[in-house]
């Protein structure tokens, strides 16, 4: 330990030479400083308290540094690098930053009390006090900001190997229907019960919401917190499994497949994504869907070749008759609409029944159907539906428009 002269400290530049000189001393005194420090970040910090010595040990020694003109940064080769160092070693194991941070805060309170110690016989002590405390809240400062950086690159680095690794299971139980022992090694180190039922499920993702804030609704326990499943990114969508529904409405639309068991999920993958893209199709709100609940609609969305030649038939056939035609069409989307009542319907477009009773008329005799028969119902349900999907031709076209070559019946 350094032996202070009571001359050294009366010439600034001199007491600054002691400052540092005493810091450093400090810092090195792993018998008496070092045991305080440590002991005290075990007792007051929960990810320090179980750490064995040698992880207590793993980061590079603190030594002292000068700071540079601003004493915002270290002006030694190699400081920067050791604190950096430090961060990335506490985000590996497992350290929060918070905690890491208050770690720094313990260093400076005992920096203070060590050093109020070794000075309290020396006649300039409030001055060298001052000098120690100004000099020592820098370099913590300093320390704080380089270790921060060192720990936030590790933990990016680590959440992309956790993403690459989530996705990889994710994409093998989804995809290939993966049942390996390792597989099923990697679930139990994620926490999640494969044994039970799971759900399937696949969302699309909402511009301007966080990743991670679309990952906690889907997979973690809205009131514990605790994981419930395993969700990725395929192909621009959120996908995968989980114990127990994600709690809805929610921020974005989902769709969620019947529990099943863990061999059975890739098929209800398949339905999951099947709801998924029936919801958006029809452009309903966020929400969470299944087959079940979305009825006819996924079977509108998913044959396509009825659809185009339902529509034709019974909705693009009225688009060269002008307004006339759009508003025969809009009558019977909305005497559907209302259980096929006259009354309502006529209220919904604010006309009289009889103009309704009249468009509904037209509308049967130029396509050929009855709205009474079941079957008839039925196909024109299946074309204003197929039409309200914003379905498409795989080219692009508009429900019902043929290519110009096409050779069918138009």
């Amino acid at each position: 330990m350094t032996h202070l002269d009571p001359m050294l400290s009366r010439e600034p530049a001199r007491m600054q030479e002691t400052c540092d000189a005493l810091l450093a001393s400090i810092l090195a005194d792993t018998a008496t400083f070092g045991a305080r420090l440590g002991a005290r970040m075990q007792q007051e910090l929960a990810a320090y308290a179980d750490m064995s010595e040698t992880q207590m040990t793993a980061i590079p020694p603190l030594r002292w540094a000068r700071l540079g003109p601003d004493r915002r940064s270290f002006a030694e080769p190699g400081a920067r690098e050791r604190f950096y160092l430090a961060g990335q070693i506490r985000a590996r194991q497992g350290v929060p930053a918070g905690e890491m941070l208050q770690s720094y805060r313990i260093l400076h309170q005992e920096l203070r009390r060590r050093a109020f110690e070794l000075v309290a016989d020396n006649p300039d002590r409030d001055l060298l006090l001052l000098e120690l405390f100004e000099r020592s809240i820098a370099y913590v400062d300093a320390a704080m900001v380089v270790t921060a950086e060192g720990h936030r690159a590790a933990e990016l680095e680590l959440r992309r190997r956790d993403d690459h690794h989530h996705s990889t299971v994710v994409r093998k139980v989804l995809l290939d229907g993966d049942a390996s022992a390792t597989l099923r090694n990697d679930l139990d180190s994620f926490g999640i019960d494969w044994t039970g039922p799971l759900h399937a499920v696949r969302a699309r993702l909402e511009p301007g919401t966080p990743l991670d804030v679309l990952r906690r609704h889907l997979a973690h326990d809205a009131v514990g917190g605790r994981s419930t499943g395993l969700v990725a990114l395929i192909d621009r969508d959120l996908c995968g499994f989980v114990t127990s529904p994600p709690p809805a409405p929610g921020p974005m639309v989902v769709g969620i497949s019947e529990p099943v068991a863990f061999l059975d999920l890739p098929r209800a993958f398949e339905l999951a994504s099947r709801a998924m893209h029936t919801a958006l199709a029809f452009d309903l709100p966020a929400g969470i869907y299944d087959l079940a609940g979305l009825g006819v609609r996924a079977a509108v969305t998913a044959d396509r070749d009825v659809g185009i030649e339902l529509h034709r038939r019974f909705v693009a056939a009225f688009a060269p008759r002008g307004e006339s035609g759009a508003a025969i069409v809009d009558t019977v989307r909305r005497y559907l609409d209302n259980g096929q009542r006259l009354d309502l319907t006529a209220d919904a477009l604010w006309v009289h029944v009889n103009t309704v009773r009249y468009r509904i008329t037209r509308f049967e005799q130029l396509t050929g159907c009855s709205l009474k028969n079941t079957e008839d119902l039925v196909a024109v349900w299946w074309a204003l539906q197929y039409g309200a999907g914003r379905a498409t031709d795989t080219d692009g076209r508009a429900p019902g428009v043929a290519d110009p070559g096409d050779t069918r019946d138009g």
